[in-house]
């Protein structure tokens, strides 16, 4: 398996120990809770897992996109910077634990469904352009990162 999704299976074992604490908030830190960074985190997997199948890997073009080059080349985003669309965003109710168990399990059968695209098939990512399976792959691992990075500076303050 490529070493982004086994990276990212890594952080989703991270994002599942920090549920107990899904109510841990520190304004200092983010204006979202634990259960928020996780939720927003396994909503994005899912929702790029389940679109990704459907692209036509015929129509994908790959082109140069400096922030894509920088962030996913350092697997960092800054924080603050972006906005997430709406699709991507948890429900204004937040998730229970249970629920975000369960997003967290099918966060890892999706990144492990990555295995069976085509290197061609793609997603439209709304700054960095079309991702190709791969490029995806960074960028669900640079993603996931950049969130459990918050829940740590969430729980270390």
């Amino acid at each position: 398996m490529n070493s982004n999704l086994n990276n990212t299976l890594a952080l989703l074992d991270e994002l599942e120990a920090a549920l107990p604490q899904d109510d841990v908030h520190r304004v200092a830190v983010s204006k979202s809770t634990v259960g928020w960074q996780i939720d927003h985190s396994c909503i994005v997997i899912n929702k790029i897992a389940e679109g990704i199948p459907k692209s036509d890997p015929s129509n994908f073009k790959s082109g140069f996109n400096f922030w894509k080059t920088v962030c996913l080349g350092l697997a960092w985003f800054p924080r603050g910077k972006a906005r997430a669309p709406k699709f991507v965003l948890p429900l204004e109710t937040p998730a229970t634990q249970e629920e975000l168990q369960a997003a967290i399990e099918q966060a890892r059968k999706s990144v492990k469904s990555f295995e069976t695209l085509a290197t061609k098939n793609y997603m439209k990512h709304p700054m960095f352009g079309m991702l190709d399976r791969d490029t995806t792959a960074r960028f669900i691992y640079a993603h996931t990162k950049h969130h459990v990075k918050i829940i740590r500076d969430i729980l270390a303050a």
